[in-house]
């Protein structure tokens, strides 16, 4: 309710931080729960993206934002001509090394920190945005598929894993529970939101990217690809 009325999320009104990240940022613990639960419903996005996209004549998925890496694990260990660049916050790949050994896939996979609104890994021909698009607002998501677009090669493709919202809504368990999480980032993020397939063609084409197809899965995620103008 505060929420709604004010503008602001639960982490602004609770503890005069920006959002549920920068609460992370300031408690380490809870930080580390967090990147735990999000490496465990990662396992399910990763084997859903593995089967769903043809990763065939691909060298290299730079997989930003992509935590501990347990997405980029599961599309590796798919695709056994595939090598992997794991890249998120400095403090979130410390916590990378052991997944990736115990996934087998560590010889395949460098972990590299830093910050996704300044830079990212050039070289890779698919660079993946996994629920990372939904944490933020529109002025915040253009700027990291700017960034992104500017490591793209011309041949390089974007893939968007996220829930898509329908143009309109229907009373489908799925549909609710994208709704569910639309309010969870609605009171714990900046901004962030679910958005429909319209909404992301109108963020790509603002980074000088278009939107080639939307492919649906059986997950309740999406996979939007993209590539550049």
């Amino acid at each position: 309710d505060a929420c709604v009325r004010t503008g602001q999320n639960a982490y602004q009104i609770l503890h005069g931080l920006e959002s549920s990240f920068a609460y992370y940022e300031k408690h380490p613990e809870a930080g580390r729960v967090f990147d735990d639960a999000m490496s465990a419903n990662s396992a399910l996005v990763g084997a859903t993206a593995a089967k769903a996209y043809d990763f065939s004549g691909v060298g290299r998925v730079v997989d930003v934002g992509g935590g501990h890496g347990k997405v980029l694990a599961s599309i590796l260990k798919a695709h056994a001509n595939l090598r992997g660049t794991l890249f998120d916050l400095p403090r979130v790949v410390e916590g990378a090394s052991a997944l990736l050994a115990k996934e087998g896939v560590a010889d395949r996979c460098d972990a590299v920190g830093g910050d996704m609104f300044v830079s990212v890994p050039v070289g890779g021909d698919i660079y993946l945005l996994s629920h990372v698009i939904h944490d933020s607002d529109d002025e915040h998501s253009t700027k990291v598929l700017r960034v992104c677009r500017r490591a793209m090669a011309p041949s390089a493709k974007l893939l968007i894993v996220d829930r898509v919202m329908p143009e309109r809504i229907e009373p489908d368990p799925m549909v609710k529970g994208n709704i569910l999480l639309d309010l969870r980032m609605m009171v714990g993020t900046v901004g962030g939101r679910e958005r429909t397939a319209e909404e992301f063609r109108s963020l790509l084409k603002a980074a000088d990217l278009q939107l080639a197809r939307v492919i649906a899965t059986p997950a309740p995620v999406s996979i939007v690809e993209a590539m550049p103008v």
